[in-house]
């Protein structure tokens, strides 16, 4: 029997394809996936093309696939949910799958047992968890309104921001001011004030120009580490309140000691600010949690919970094979 894994987000999707014992066979990568910015039919072409890339590398077809879970970036709310659950049984007629948010795959790859907390912050940020009781937890992941943000797309406002208090003498002297004139046709903070202004609610969304954005938050990290004090206390921010919300879900959750795992290209970040931050208010909070790094990616993590859909037990031995493939 073969089983299917797929994480699929703002920017890649990935899937993959492997046997009952934990062999993986195939891999796949496709562009983004996430229907609420770019479409459905955009968004299940993206996952198509994943999920025929692992097939053709496994040399098998989608009529072997025993079951499959789909976590999904934009599964947030019943309406995300009827949606792409509709989109999937078109793409796979037939499929036994699960669909999830992104965030649950991330933690039961991130975890050997899937019991924890997750912390998520690559192009957006979120929060999950789950104890032995299977009592869980997932923010709404629609922003910083709905209690939780973090993710590059908040660390380019932030930069955004300070770089044009910086210029207008409003706030600290920052060299983000210079990063962000650096980036390719922004030409002053006015040009970028009359594009803030046309977008209204969504800067990200004006051009593809401002999507090169992103591109500042490795620098951000570099600041930080060079001592630029306003860059420092952006990371510094983020780490309290990923540290918080944690400490908070592991009083919800009643997980005196469990495992937080950070996922997410943001917490590679040059800097240690972010992660010191973190773990502090962390532990104020719950002393004896420890934050560490994903042992499976998310994709992984979605086969897993699909050879545990259909009753297939995670063995030591499962994990030895899976830790020999799936790399």
């Amino acid at each position: 029997m073969y089983f299917l894994g797929i994480d699929g987000g703002t920017f890649k999707t990935k899937a993959v394809v492997g046997e009952q014992s934990g062999r993986i066979m195939g891999k796949g990568l496709a562009g983004p996936s996430n229907y609420q910015l770019i479409g459905l039919d955009p968004a299940m072409e993206a996952v198509k093309s994943a999920v025929d890339q692992a097939l053709t590398e496994a040399g098998i077809s989608i009529s072997s696939i025993k079951g499959a879970v789909f976590g999904l970036s934009g599964a947030d709310l019943p309406l995300n949910f009827a949606e792409l659950s509709k989109g999937l049984q078109q793409a796979f007629p037939g499929l036994s799958f699960q669909l999830l948010n992104d965030a649950w795959v991330g933690l039961r790859g991130g975890i050997k047992n899937g019991l924890g907390i997750a912390v998520i912050c690559g192009t957006g940020g979120n929060i999950c968890g789950l104890n032995a009781k299977g009592e869980s937890y997932i923010s709404r992941g629609l922003g910083y309104e709905t209690g939780f943000h973090g993710g590059s797309m908040y660390l380019v406002r932030e930069i955004i921001h300070h770089a044009f208090r910086s210029a207008d003498s409003i706030g600290p002297k920052t060299p983000l001011e210079e990063e962000l004139l650096r980036l390719p046709g922004v030409e002053s903070f006015d040009q970028l004030a009359s594009l803030i202004l046309e977008s209204q609610s969504n800067l990200l969304a004006v051009t593809p120009l401002l999507f090169q954005a992103f591109t500042l938050v490795p620098r951000l990290f570099g600041l930080a580490s060079e001592g630029d004090l306003v860059s420092q206390e952006i990371i510094a921010r983020l780490g309290r309140f990923f540290g918080q919300s944690a400490g908070y879900l592991c009083h919800r959750l009643k997980l005196n000691q469990c495992d937080v795992v950070l996922i997410g290209s943001v917490f590679s970040g040059s800097s240690p600010i972010l992660l010191d931050s973190l773990n502090l208010e962390l532990h104020l909070l719950a002393p004896g949690a420890k934050t560490c790094l994903p042992l499976f990616s998310p994709e992984t993590g979605a086969y897993l919970l699909s050879l545990e859909r259909e009753g297939v037990t995670v063995t030591e031995e499962l994990y030895r094979k899976l830790l020999s493939t799936a790399t």
